[in-house]
């Protein structure tokens, strides 16, 4: 395995109004964000009915990723919004950005 391999993803995706914020975990992003749209479709709001990938952050290791994770969710909403306006200011989705998981 290289040095600096993705393994793992950290990510923020948000709603049409940009007005909820949902942070989890993920080893294959793309499939994910997959799911966030299916469940937005299938019944209300689904996770907070957000499916706009719009800030995420590859990993080697599982505990990298939930470290980040856990910081980001109890990280102030301000600080977080920061963070992502530094990354994606104009809240795009990043959806089509994410590398492809190799299936293992």
């Amino acid at each position: 395995m290289a040095e600096d391999a993705v393994n793992y993803y950290v990510y923020v995706a948000t709603n049409r109004y940009h007005s909820r914020l949902y942070t989890s975990t993920a080893r294959d992003l793309r499939g994910r964000m997959k799911d966030h749209r299916r469940v937005a479709e299938q019944a209300f709001g689904g996770p907070e009915g957000c499916k706009k990938l719009i800030y995420f952050r590859g990993t080697q290791y599982m505990h990298q990723a939930l470290f980040i994770e856990r910081k980001l969710r109890t990280t102030p909403r301000q600080a977080l919004i920061r963070l992502i306006n530094e990354q994606n200011p104009e809240w795009r989705d990043l959806s089509s950005e994410v590398p492809v998981t190799p299936r293992k």
